[in-house]
């Protein structure tokens, strides 16, 4: 029960850690703590989780625990296999992120939808 626990801890605070970083810029909050000139946009409450309706936060919040679930079963069977999964997850998400980043400074986005 107890990797379970710490399992289903630890997504939820990585998410509301995610959650306040990019839509509540926590982190300039904190930076602007140490140098007065540094600006703090406000919360845009019209994107990402704010804007989706609570039937998509249900479901997000069932796969967050179904990843919680997974990652404590795991923890039981194969310690190993924890590990090396998340942090293959860590490279694939920065990985995904740097390109995304790499695209928006060359001008351009690329749409999955086309």
């Amino acid at each position: 029960m107890i990797p379970y626990a710490v399992s289903l801890v630890a997504v939820v605070t990585v998410a509301w850690l995610y959650h306040g970083v990019t839509e509540h810029h926590w982190h300039r909050a904190l930076a602007r703590a140490a140098d007065p000139s540094v600006t703090v946009p406000p919360a845009v409450y019209t994107s990402r989780w704010h804007s989706l309706g609570h039937g998509r936060r249900a479901v997000i919040d069932l796969v967050l625990l179904g990843v919680a679930g997974a990652l404590g079963y795991g923890w039981q069977v194969s310690r190993t296999a924890v590990i090396v999964t998340l942090a293959v997850a860590v490279v694939i998400i920065i990985a995904a992120r740097g390109a995304r980043t790499l695209s928006k400074s060359l001008g351009g986005r690329h749409h999955w939808e086309e």
